[in-house]
């Protein structure tokens, strides 16, 4: 119930609609405080603005893709026994549209990051996720095998384990699995790398490196306001759902 509230609240947009009901239950409450809600008003449109440039957007994401650096493929070390695990995304799963249209960018980042890193060092690649289309059964782990096997990963080097929706569960799977490995290359959005290093701690999987993929901070920071961008909306709110989410972890406990 409170995690449907969070995801409903870290939009730019309806944190900007909960201002302004504020604003009118105050006018409402309070007719002869006119200054009071129209701060409210006032508020809702100046927030909306500030998450709806680059230069804030940029601000809030920053943190969060600096905690790992970006990673090129020749930055993969020698072990003794190593293995590529990719974490969960999306699938729409639409058979009658092309392959590469039924999966969202994340998906996409994440699976051909893989795809190039088994073909830069061979090893095995573990998939998680389970059935988080509503609209079918579909599982997220079996079809992401099979789209690595389209882009030429042999079937015997993909391992695909069920997980329930979210990071923490999909990191459960993983040890759950009692694989051998000594050390595991971990592929996610780069925004994830905090909590997914929080996470791995706290089932003691210890010897990984993160490889994160899908950043959002790819041109320099411009402190330039302009015209409100869509764009940095969605930006915005993938870093609030990133904070919101960190908040969550330390609430259910982690380690020190």
């Amino acid at each position: 119930m409170l995690r449907d509230i969070a995801l409903v609240f870290i939009s730019p947009l309806n944190q900007a609609i909960l201002i302004l009901a504020i604003g009118l239950l105050l006018a409402y409450l309070r007719p002869q405080r006119k200054k009071t809600y129209k701060a409210c008003f006032i508020a809702a449109g100046a927030w909306l603005y500030l998450c709806s440039q680059y230069f804030f957007s940029f601000m809030l994401i920053a943190p969060l893709e600096n905690f790992a650096p970006p990673m090129q493929l020749e930055n993969m070390q020698e072990h003794k026994s190593s293995a590529i695990f990719v974490l969960a995304c999306y699938f729409y799963d639409a058979p009658d549209k092309p392959m590469v249209s039924q999966w969202n960018d994340c998906s996409l980042r994440r699976l051909v990051q893989a795809s190039l890193m088994y073909k830069n060092q061979p090893q095995t690649i573990i998939l998680t996720g389970g059935d988080f289309n509503q609209y079918s059964d579909a599982v997220y782990a079996d079809a992401a095998k099979t789209f690595l096997i389209a882009l030429g990963v042999p079937e015997s080097d993909i391992v695909a384990i069920y997980a329930d929706t979210g990071t923490k569960p999909e990191i459960f799977a993983l040890k759950q699995g009692e694989f051998a490995y000594e050390h595991y290359y971990v592929v996610s959005s780069a925004t994830h790398s905090y909590r997914l290093s929080k996470l791995m701690q706290q089932v003691n999987i210890n010897r990984y490196t993160l490889f994160p993929v899908d950043h959002y901070n790819i041109n320099e920071f411009n402190f330039e306001p302009a015209l409100p961008e869509i764009l940095h909306l969605k930006r915005s709110e993938a870093a609030f759902y990133e904070y919101a989410a960190i908040v969550n972890m330390w609430l259910e406990g982690e380690p020190n």
